[in-house]
């Protein structure tokens, strides 16, 4: 492994779990709760491919949802397995600057939600796509994948606009498919 991706991976692991979050597994039913803050695990030990992202917005009940769909690495089966993951939410944190540099005002780094799936076979993700979510979203501003770090481990950010409320499950029926439903976080509604 090259020492580039060995510095990734370790970045990766202490990137997620530097907010001494316990890690939990995902829930496998939708539960309509809502987390501010959360590490999940979910998945098995399989080799599975990244088929696609999904948005359907749901404004009158106040939320998005995403989803990302697995597909079994022989003949492509949607929705059978899904590999190894972890899903955090990083809170937007202030920006760290150098003592002798004046302050930034209202520059932060923004909260994200962060993914690692383990043993990808292959990524048939594509930016275009990627790109016209993004246009229709009212939350991620940006979703970006970095290359395979090593055995098919794969890296995935939401960047958000704003901080938020999730629920995230892997349904029972649909094995191969993480659900992460999105909304406005408490303090930012009307009473």
């Amino acid at each position: 492994m090259k020492p580039y991706f060995q510095l990734s991976a370790l970045l990766l692991f202490l990137g997620i779990n530097a907010h001494g979050l316990t890690p939990v597994g995902v829930p496998r039913l939708p539960t309509q709760m809502y987390f501010g803050q959360g590490l999940f695990t979910g998945g098995q030990l399989v080799s599975a491919n990244i088929e696609g992202i999904r948005l359907a917005q749901h404004k009158n009940k106040g939320y998005e949802r995403w989803v990302i769909d697995f597909s079994s690495t022989g003949d492509r089966e949607v929705g059978a397995v899904a590999p190894r993951f972890q899903l955090a939410y990083l809170p937007g944190t202030p920006a760290l600057k150098p003592e002798s540099l004046p302050p930034k005002e209202g520059k932060i780094h923004p909260p994200k939600f962060r993914f690692l799936f383990q043993n990808i076979q292959n990524n048939f993700l594509t930016q275009p796509k990627i790109t016209r979510l993004i246009k229709r979203s009212d939350f991620v501003s940006e979703i970006v994948v970095y290359p395979p770090i090593e055995n098919g481990d794969l890296a995935m950010e939401f960047v958000l606009n704003q901080e938020v409320q999730f629920e995230p499950h892997q349904p029972i029926e649909r094995e191969g498919r993480l659900v992460l439903d999105i909304k406005m976080e408490h303090s930012r509604l009307t009473p």
